[in-house]
């Protein structure tokens, strides 16, 4: 038997209904088109890929390419702007 006290796992329902939201990928796919939204409206300029909807099912998710420089590796000019609007963290 499991004791929340010790295991940290007070709520095991709850963190194993969020591990099966994390595997509806088609939900996954929604939140990432509102966050592809939500970037591009805050940051001009950010490229985040589209969801490919005609390849997205069950357990596959689509996306398209992004060319770019990644978030987690920003360079020094734009580490400003995206920290400004949530996007990457500021350096400590």
């Amino acid at each position: 038997r499991l004791s929340a006290g010790r295991s940290g796992l007070a709520d095991l329902p709850g963190l194993a209904r969020d591990v099966w939201d994390e595997l509806d990928f088609e939900e996954e796919a929604r939140r990432q088109e509102r966050f592809r939204e939500e970037v591009i409206a805050a940051v001009p300029g950010v490229e985040v890929p589209r969801v490919c909807w005609e390849a997205t099912r069950g357990r596959i998710l689509t996306t398209s390419w992004a060319e770019g420089v990644r978030l987690a590796d920003p360079p020094p000019l734009s580490r400003g702007r995206l920290v400004a609007n949530g996007l990457v963290a500021a350096p400590a």
